[in-house]
């Protein structure tokens, strides 16, 4: 399974430099999530990958967008199923292997006990 991408530490200055690249007007930026203006002084913002860190994203500027603090705290919780899928997939992900079954001994539709031996004349397994 790869490896999320490594998180650098998000300085004050990266911070207001992503917010920079992004402004629209003196001090605005449009919110990568709902479109609404953020203004760098008045309102609790952050910086949100654009593609999650988990799924693979750079940690760079261009993958990095400002959003409001709530804007990106739902994205982070509707994210979190997704990113949980893909964990699981990548486990399973190997070449000619299945998702686990529930009994993997058995390989017919039915359920042989341990320690038994099928009986032809009876029909059945017995032990």
């Amino acid at each position: 399974m790869p490896e999320n991408t490594p998180r650098k530490r998000m300085s004050s200055k990266r911070r207001h430099h992503i917010f920079s690249e992004h402004c629209t007007g003196h001090n605005v930026a449009p919110c990568c999530i709902c479109g609404e203006p953020i203004h760098r002084t008045n309102d609790r913002w952050i910086i949100e990958h654009v593609r999650p860190l988990a799924l693979l994203g750079k940690d760079t500027n261009t993958n990095c967008a400002p959003a409001h603090y709530l804007c990106g705290i739902a994205k982070t919780a509707t994210e979190a199923r997704t990113v949980a899928k893909a964990k699981r997939q990548a486990r399973t992900a190997k070449i000619g292997q299945r998702a686990p079954r529930s009994r993997p001994e058995s390989k017919r539709g039915f359920w042989k006990p341990k320690d038994a031996f099928f009986d032809w004349q009876l029909g059945r397994y017995v032990r």
